[in-house]
């Protein structure tokens, strides 16, 4: 994340110290530091006593208030804040008596498949709605829902099904202001939009809870003069969208309770601070052009040329596809346009269309695998929302796996720091050998005290944790069952996310989607094990060797890679040994 401009102290009428009352009827959002991108502290209620010490006025025009009490961060001053008087002194209280159990409808005498029956139609119920509140509130709540789509390890599988729809798509926005966006954006070149854009498609391809995507054809000039292929595809920002993102961030914490009191074992207040932590980065299109090349152009260094054979060893196919980001044409971008090349495929889930290339689902889904793993041990460089809608698998039938996979949606990226990649290393090793001791020391490491190192063998590798001890591959009863009783059983209670950092919050959720994708494709989870700690294998020794030709800066070389890959790859097979149940 960017750190954003300093703050500028500037002299108005709130510069004096004092108590007041919020009066904005969403509540007030207080920040760490006085900058607009500092994460997320607390929300206040309307009605509120805060005390302000100082103001500050950011280069945008936004002030802060600085409050030390009732806790401490910065708030947004103006006309959410009324004077108040001070507080009177407060007796004690005496402590509450605990508060009995609820009871709901599902705890009653049924049991058996009448039980399941009911939770099934509760689950179905709630998904419904859900989608249907998301759907009609949208902005990012739409990202929230495609959040809660991805948590199959989490949610009811009735949940998540009735909310996958989001990651395929947010409401459709009318084409009129898409058609405003465009003429502004390329009336002023010479000759106009008309010399730019051949035709644009009025129907979008996609929409999003931040813009939507719609198909056009370049003329022929214009492909030329910018370098770009003549079909394309133009990401529109909504017009909306930053000027309702308090009010939708403010939203979310309504949101995060409603969840809670449906789900009592489930917290997810974690998603509120994850999207507010990465909202700056998906608002800003010349970001994610960035982003996307720079990803792109790992991703191209450490892939071998046009016909050199892959040799491998142990245990991973030699057809794995090629995987890539696609050509963003700058010179027809700005922040909230961006144009780049239009890539034709199916989802990676779509094993019919796959098999219709001729190439092989569990092929795809390790190509990504391995992808994915390459960037966060070698590259430290990773796609922060790998779901099945922002995968295309694209015919490539002059290559032996006869497809490739391009990465769209590049809004959120994560650089991962070396002493985290190295830890991160380290556990994944300590996860695939059946290294406790190696699991709780590395997740140490990371910032993950207490116990919790334990839900680690089910958040990244779907294996409950008595199984991962025994080194034996669960069974589809082990499985359901975790399922069907929640991450609880793993996580052990409601905070777990919420201690988590930032980058390793990225790092699980990721990892999920993959792992979802691998498995949906046909693929095993000791495979999942073998790819990941291949990878931080050979992240430990890159780290470790020093900087291999500026890796940080440029990506990974092939060549490294090629040529310590198979021995890691070796190494591994002899390693990870699971017994099947």
């Amino acid at each position: 994340m960017k750190l954003g401009s300093p703050v500028v102290a500037t002299t108005h009428k709130w510069t004096m110290s004092g108590w007041f009352t919020v009066t904005g009827k969403n509540g007030a959002l207080v920040r760490a530091e006085a900058r607009m991108d500092s994460a997320k502290v607390e929300e206040l209620a309307k009605g509120t006593l805060v005390r302000i010490e100082e103001t500050a006025t950011l280069p945008e025009g936004k002030e802060r208030g600085r409050l030390t009490h009732p806790l401490a961060g910065w708030i947004t001053v103006g006309k959410g804040l009324e004077p108040a008087a001070a507080p009177a002194p407060e007796a004690a209280e005496p402590a509450a008596e605990p508060a009995a159990p609820e009871k709901h409808e599902t705890d009653k005498a049924s049991t058996g498949k009448e039980r399941d029956d009911k939770l099934r139609a509760l689950h179905e119920k709630t998904g419904a709605e859900l989608l249907e509140l998301f759907e009609k509130n949208g902005g990012f709540q739409i990202k929230f829902g495609q959040i809660l789509a991805s948590q199959t390890k989490m949610l009811p599988k009735e949940i998540t099904d009735a909310l996958r729809p989001l990651q395929d798509g947010a409401p459709e926005r009318p084409w009129a202001a898409v058609d405003a966006v465009l003429t502004k954006a390329y009336g002023g070149l010479p000759g106009g939009r008309d010399a730019v854009l051949a035709s644009v498609d009025e129907r979008p391809l996609a929409a999003a809870s931040v813009a939507q995507v719609h198909g056009a054809v370049l003329t022929p000039e214009a492909a030329a003069k910018f370098g770009a292929p003549a079909n394309i595809v133009l990401k529109v920002r909504h017009a909306d969208v930053g000027a309702t993102m308090e009010k939708d961030l403010s939203l979310f914490g309504w949101v995060t309770t409603l969840v809670g009191a449906v789900f009592k074992n489930v917290d997810f207040t974690w998603v509120k601070a994850f999207i507010t932590e990465s909202i700056e980065q998906e608002l800003d299109f010349t970001n994610e052009a960035a982003q996307c090349e720079k990803l792109g152009g790992f991703l191209a260094r450490a892939r071998p040329g046009a016909g050199v054979a892959v040799k491998r060893s142990g245990f991973m196919l030699g057809d794995l596809p090629s995987v890539r980001a696609p050509r963003v044409v700058r010179g027809l971008s700005n922040t909230g346009l961006l144009a780049m090349e239009r890539v034709e495929g199916c989802r990676p889930t779509d094993g019919a269309a796959v098999r219709d290339m001729g190439a092989t689902p569990v092929a795809v889904a390790l190509g990504l695998l391995e992808a994915f793993a390459e960037c966060i041990f070698l590259h430290g460089y990773v796609h922060g929302d790998l779901h099945p809608g922002n995968l295309i698998v694209a015919p490539k039938p002059e290559t032996k796996a006869k497809c490739e996979l391009v990465l769209i949606d590049h809004g959120l990226h994560v650089a991962v720091p070396r002493d985290f990649r190295a830890a991160y290393c380290r556990l994944w090793n300590a996860l695939a050998e059946g290294d406790e001791a190696g699991l709780k020391a590395a997740a140490a490491a990371l910032g993950v005290g207490g116990d919790d190192y334990r839900a680690f063998p089910w958040l990244l590798g779907y294996m409950p944790y008595d199984n991962w001890l025994k080194r034996k591959m669960p069974s589809a009863r082990d499985v359901a069952r975790m399922r069907r009783t929640g991450e609880l059983d793993a996580v052990g209670d409601q905070g777990f996310y919420n201690r988590m950092p930032y980058v390793l919050v990225v790092m699980l959720r990721t990892n999920m989607q993959v792992a979802a994708i691998l498995f949906e494709n046909k693929g095993w989870a000791i495979s999942l094990f073998q790819v990941m700690s291949t990878h931080a294998r050979l992240g430990l020794a890159l780290i470790e060797s020093g900087p291999v030709d500026d890796a940080e800066a440029n990506g990974c070389p092939y060549a490294w890679i090629a040529e310590h890959k198979p021995k890691a790859e070796a190494d591994v097979a002899n390693a990870v040994k699971y017994e099947k149940s």
